[in-house]
């Protein structure tokens, strides 16, 4: 295969026949190298074909072809711009960037080899019909569809793996219960529930989301429940809940043998989180618990811990078990006082605190393996010592206001971004030794001088600054 060839082919009006050419084209190329030339020649071209048939392309060498002819982006789905996709038979995944006057799915009849539809916007779509010929369909997406009344024409894509949905208007959780091959479900303000057991035929979830599901079902403070049913979900390893306020325990969670990752999030009635022993979780993201959080600390298997709104937080004490930790993320835990100890974490690898308003002081000695900080919003924060951290390549510290020294920057041979926009109090830092520097943010620093030298230093090195 030749250049010549791919131009020739890239000449002739984009179509059905142009895209199987290229998909020959790049199926035959054997050279490893001039494959990839031809490929960013390719996008080059495609890119300034027609929105309806633009493509989104990837350098994945088993993946090419397909990404070439396989993927489409519609800004809107009306008859003018399906008119022009009809007869594209190698139409593999669909995305539609603004539903909003789509009422049903009829238009879409001719793409029926779809494995993937994406609809955004889609306020005004009541149901689900016309899809009984998408048997290829494994990926479905309408997060946006607060009118759907019912999913009847999901029934039977043997296929669906994944579904997001947004379902404030639907009838009826019947249907959801047959979809029996789905792998990950993601629910949004599904007022239907009473209790989980419409889950219990749906054995192949590995991955469940539900956010504000329940909530404001009749008004009632009586309206509390456990998660009953849910525990028959025996392969699940993901679950997020969020914004449930009728959910008052999650003890059922401890039959759950699979699950690796829990996301807690503003269920105000939740009571205490003590199951959370029985677990051999990977990942746990809590927010708006206001409880003891002593728990954690037995969650030694843990690598990924999120924290927010959680007032019972005042130190570092909790997490010193957690030796397998490489993320840490603590926001608004209006009580956390100090970082002390940090350097217990041998593996972290980011950290971020941020809008911790009590947080006065933090130091970091050996940390061989953190590469990434964000302290920003701690308006309280005066001093930060920073040696130790050889590998840091990303520090955020934005709109701490009472931020005036930052010891050990200069030795920060590694760091490549740096934001201190806000810092309304620092007076000066030096960069010099930043030579991987690529970024600095120093806008509104109020206090810090020597400006004009740190916007030469920035022409010198080669790094971009923002002055404000």
């Amino acid at each position: 295969m030749s250049f010549g060839k791919l131009r020739k082919i890239l000449q002739e009006q984009a179509n059905e026949n142009v895209w199987s050419s290229l998909v020959e084209c790049f199926e035959n190329w054997s050279e490893c190298d001039e494959r990839k030339q031809a490929l960013c020649y390719a996008h080059d071209v495609v890119q300034d074909w027609p929105i309806e048939l633009r493509v989104w392309k990837s350098l994945d060498e088993n993946l090419v072809a397909w990404d070439l002819i396989g993927k489409i982006v519609l800004e809107t789905l009306d008859s003018a711009a399906l008119k022009k996709l009809q007869g594209f038979s190698h139409i593999k995944a669909l995305e539609i960037t603004d539903g909003s006057e789509l009422r049903d799915l009829s238009l879409l009849g001719c793409l029926n080899h779809l494995t993937a539809l994406h609809i955004r916007g889609s306020d005004k779509l009541e149901h689900v019909d016309h899809l009984e010929n998408f048997k290829q369909l494994a990926h479905l997406a309408f997060p946006d569809s607060s009118s759907l009344k019912n999913i009847r024409g999901l029934v039977g894509l043997d296929s669906l793996h994944f579904l997001d949905i947004r379902c404030d208007s639907l009838e009826a959780t019947t249907d959801l219960a047959q979809l029996t091959n789905l792998e990950t479900l993601i629910l949004d303000y599904c007022l239907l529930f009473d209790d989980f057991h419409w889950l219990k035929n749906l054995t192949q979830v590995t991955t469940l989301e539900f956010r504000e599901c329940g909530t404001l079902r009749n008004n009632s403070p009586d309206n509390l429940y456990t998660l009953e049913g849910i525990e028959k979900l025996i392969n699940l390893e993901n679950l997020a809940i969020s914004y449930m306020n009728e959910v008052e325990s999650i003890d059922l969670l401890a039959k759950l043998t699979k699950l690796k990752s829990l996301d807690i999030s503003c269920c105000f009635h939740l009571a205490n989180i003590e199951v959370l022993r029985k677990l051999s979780l990977s990942s746990l993201r809590i927010r708006g618990f206001s409880g003891d959080l002593e728990v954690i600390s037995g969650l030694s298997q843990l690598e990924k811990l999120s924290l927010s709104q959680c007032s019972g937080l005042e130190n570092m004490d909790y997490f010193l078990p957690l030796v397998n930790l490489r993320q840490l993320s603590m926001a608004d835990c209006e009580n956390l006082k100090s970082l002390g100890n940090i350097e217990k974490f041998a593996n972290l690898n980011t950290l971020t605190a941020f809008q911790c308003y009590s947080l006065e002081y933090v130091e970091f000695k050996t940390m061989s393996e953190l590469i990434e900080i964000e302290l920003s919003g701690c308006v309280n924060l005066s001093e930060v010592d920073l040696q130790g951290l050889d590998q840091l390549r990303v520090l955020n510290l934005w709109n701490c206001e009472k931020l005036a020294s930052l010891k050990g920057l200069s030795k920060m041979e590694n760091l490549t971004q740096l934001d201190l926009s806000g810092c309304e109090s620092l007076e000066s830092i030096d960069l010099e030794s930043l030579v991987n520097l690529k970024s600095l943010d120093i806008s509104y620093c109020k206090s810090l001088q020597n400006i004009e030298n740190l916007k030469k230093i920035s022409r010198e090195m080669g790094f971009e600054i923002v002055v404000l």
